[in-house]
């Protein structure tokens, strides 16, 4: 009779247990951190990584203190976007799955030519994942306007804090490879000649490097 008295006790304990819900879930691991040289009010051309396999990039420091690192392939196509707001940590897309530091091997500093839309507006051509062709419109203004039919691209650009960097703000309809909105930075820098144009963007996750040609 006692082992009887016992096992309804237990039972209950075993109830009462389970059905506490008060614990707190687990907190979600750090995000990683990302550490990354800084350089002083300028713009750069930058090497990284290990020196038997340096990777080239395009570094810019504002006024205030923000910053942006483009990391290249070896087609000059930007692969990862390192920024810093000023007073800020760094953030990169893609974002890194573990702690990251930049370690600049070397860097120059390069021409940042003040970049005025009312300059650059014109009609331009983007070359598209698949070899498709995207055109569009660039006013006086910084307005982007879609031209023709297939990928449809359209924005708005404005003053930005890095130098020789306008802001760029896109949405694109049905263009392959792209999402269908990005933020970034365009540059009107002549070593990209025969592009006029270079847009670097990402929607968080995604990088997209446009080179736009004069159409």
């Amino acid at each position: 009779m006692k082992a009887l008295r016992i096992a309804p006790l237990f039972l209950g304990l075993l109830l009462a247990a389970c059905g506490d819900d008060s614990s707190t879930p687990p907190s979600p691991p750090p995000a990683p951190r990302i550490s990354v040289d800084a350089l002083p009010a300028g713009s750069y051309t930058v090497a990284i990584g290990d020196t038997d396999a340096l990777e080239v990039g395009q570094y810019y420091t504002g006024s205030d203190g923000s910053r942006l690192l483009i990391v290249n392939d070896a087609d000059e196509t930007a692969r990862t976007v390192y920024r810093q707001s000023a007073g800020g940590v760094w953030s990169a897309v893609p974002a890194p799955k573990a702690d990251t530091t930049i370690q600049l091997q070397t860097y120059e500093t390069r021409s940042s030519p003040l970049v005025d839309p009312a300059q650059l507006a014109g009609d331009y051509a983007v070359a598209l994942t698949g070899g498709d062709t995207a055109t569009f419109t660039l006013s006086a203004t910084g307005e982007i306007s879609p031209r023709g039919n297939g990928c449809r691209i359209a924005g708005t650009t404005g003053a930005g804090k890095l130098p020789g960097v306008l802001s760029v703000a896109l949405t694109a309809t049905n263009c392959a490879g792209l999402p269908a909105s990005a933020s970034g930075a365009l540059f009107a820098d002549p070593d990209y000649a025969p592009a006029r144009l270079r847009l670097v963007m990402d929607d968080g996750t995604k990088v997209v490097d446009l080179w736009a040609y004069p159409d």
